[in-house]
Parts: C-alpha cells; sequence; structure tokens
C-alpha cells in the first residue's frame, strides 16, 4: 500500500507501520542499472536505470556490491535520517554514524541480481532522459 502526501510516500512495513519514504520504489522496480559514475571534485555519485538519471549530490558514504553485466533493482528506496529502518541500520552499522545529520539522505539499492548498497548524500535529483542521444 503506498499513499502519496506532499510528495512524500507512505509506505505500509513489516509489523503495519507506515513509514515515510521519499520515493516509490515501485517506479525503479525490475529497472536495470546501466552505469555508474563518481565525480571526486563535487561528491557526485549518478546511476543510469533505464531511462532514467539518479544523482547523489553531496555524497558522504557508500557501499556498494559489485557491480555486475546484470544489476536488476528489485525495489530502491530514499530515507531520511528519522525514519531509516532499523533492519538496514543492522545491515550497514556505518549508518549510525551519519543520523546526527538532519539534511541527509539514505539510498538504499535492493537488487534481485546484481549491485546492492546504501548511499548517504546531500541531495537526490532524478533526471528523465529522453533520447538514447543523451545516455
Amino acid at each position: 500500500m503506498i499513499k502519496e502526501i506532499d510528495n512524500m510516500h507512505l509506505c505500509l512495513l513489516n509489523g503495519g507501520k507506515l513509514q515515510p519514504i521519499i520515493c516509490n520504489s515501485m517506479e525503479y522496480h525490475d529497472k536495470e542499472i546501466t552505469s555508474i559514475a563518481y565525480q571526486k571534485e563535487d561528491a557526485t555519485l549518478t546511476f543510469t536505470i533505464s531511462n532514467i538519471r539518479l544523482v547523489c549530490k553531496g555524497v558522504e558514504w557508500w557501499e556498494l556490491s559489485s557491480f555486475d553485466i546484470q544489476n536488476v533493482i528489485f525495489e530502491l528506496n530514499i530515507f531520511t535520517n528519522t525514519n531509516i529502518p532499523a533492519y538496514l541500520i543492522g545491515e550497514y552499522s556505518w549508518v549510525k554514524n551519519y543520523q546526527s545529520k538532519d539534511t541527509l539522505k539514505f539510498i538504499h539499492i535492493d537488487s534481485s541480481v546484481g549491485m546492492n548498497g546504501m548511499i548517504v548524500a546531500s541531495d537526490i535529483q532524478e533526471i528523465h532522459i529522453t533520447t538514447k542521444d543523451s545516455i
């Protein structure tokens, strides 16, 4: 069950508790990550996901498994420091070091095939790619 409220989404999680997340994970379900690029100068990590470019700006830390031939997303969620689920803090214990910063976003990629991981960034932008030339 997903319900949109003021550009935030509420996602029904285990135990029947509603947790606000920033993006609708269904938009990324079964889409493939085809490229990753990091620009050290401005700490920007960019993912090309089908026809979407997900740009993480002000990246403070990340942990990603290996980038494989196929990298198909099962679920992609973006959390704030107040609503990141306990199971993710358990899986990525270093996240605790960033929870005191209210301005950070926590991007979790859970893939059915290939790369999984967590990224901590100050801003996330979604750019829709309209032509193959812009990839």
